[in-house]
C-alpha cells in the first residue's frame, strides 16, 4: 500500500492544504489548542486515506476481513492519528521550506 498513487495523493494533499488554502500558514504547536480549520483538514486526510485504501482492497480483492490486519501490519491506523497528522504537515512543509531556501534565485 505504498504504491505512487499514494505517495502522490498524501503530498497533493498536503500541497493544497500548506500552499494554496493557507491552513496552516502559522506554523504548528501540537501542545497548543488547534484552530478547527485543522481537524477539517485532518478529517479530509482520513476520508483520503480510507478511499485509497478501498480502491487498494477493491483491485487487490482483498475481503473486508483481512483490511484490519493489513492495516495493523502496515501502521496505517496510526497513520490516522491527529498528533501523527500534525507531524506529518509539520515534515511536509519543513521539507518544502528548505526546497524553497536551496532554490536559486531568479533574476
Amino acid at each position: 500500500f505504498s504504491s505512487p498513487k499514494l505517495t502522490e495523493s498524501v503530498a497533493d494533499f498536503m500541497q493544497r492544504k500548506i500552499v494554496e488554502e493557507g491552513v496552516f500558514a502559522d506554523g504548528i504547536d501540537v501542545t497548543a489548542e488547534q484552530p478547527h480549520t485543522y481537524h477539517q483538514a485532518y478529517q479530509e486526510y482520513c476520508a483520503l486515506l480510507e478511499d485509497l485504501l478501498s480502491a487498494f482492497l477493491t483491485a487487490e480483492n482483498i475481503p473486508e476481513n483481512e483490511a484490519a490486519i493489513l492495516c495493523n501490519r502496515f501502521q496505517l491506523v496510526a497513520g490516522t492519528e491527529y498528533e501523527e497528522f500534525l507531524e506529518l504537515v509539520e515534515s511536509f512543509a519543513n521539507l518544502r521550506r528548505r526546497r524553497s531556501e536551496a532554490e536559486p534565485e531568479q533574476s
